[in-house]
């Protein structure tokens, strides 16, 4: 079993207590290591993120969940081989499908009050934009049921 890095665990405080009990529980089933990128944003690191192309969403006129307070939205990275940043589609699909399963199952035994949505997934949530779909395979954020 693999446990978060220091700074993940700094990262997570800051999201909602439902996506704190979900990324945690998933570190007891997860057979891929991965680590919080972000949690939280301010204005200006959402912008720099739109600005570079990570998110579709400025954060002035399109507000991203990781602005909210406590942040809704989390981003991961895999480790490959020598403990480097990764990722493929490969693993994060597998920590993906981890993720999602562990949430479905929190939910349905009453722990949490939301499910997750994996910005993989977006063409199938009805997030296609300019008729291209856009995803974004490291971000998880909580959904209403």
């Amino acid at each position: 079993m693999y446990d978060y890095a220091d700074s993940s665990k700094t990262r997570l405080k800051a999201v909602h207590p439902d996506l704190q009990l979900i990324m945690t529980t998933v570190k007891k089933y997860c057979t891929i290591d991965f680590d919080i990128s972000c949690g939280a944003r301010t204005t200006e690191e959402q912008q720099a993120a739109y600005f570079a192309g990570n998110s579709e969403l400025d954060g002035i006129h399109k507000m991203s969940k990781h602005q909210l307070i406590p942040s809704e939205a989390v981003d991961i990275y895999a480790y490959k081989e020598g403990g480097k940043a990764s990722y493929t589609y490969h693993q994060l699909s597998y920590i993906a499908g981890v993720i999602q399963a562990v949430a479905i199952m929190l939910y349905s035994v009453g722990k949490t009050k939301h499910i997750i949505r994996w910005g993989g997934n977006w063409d199938q949530d009805g997030y296609i934009i300019d008729d291209q779909t856009f995803q974004d395979l490291g971000h998880f954020e909580i959904v209403e049921v």
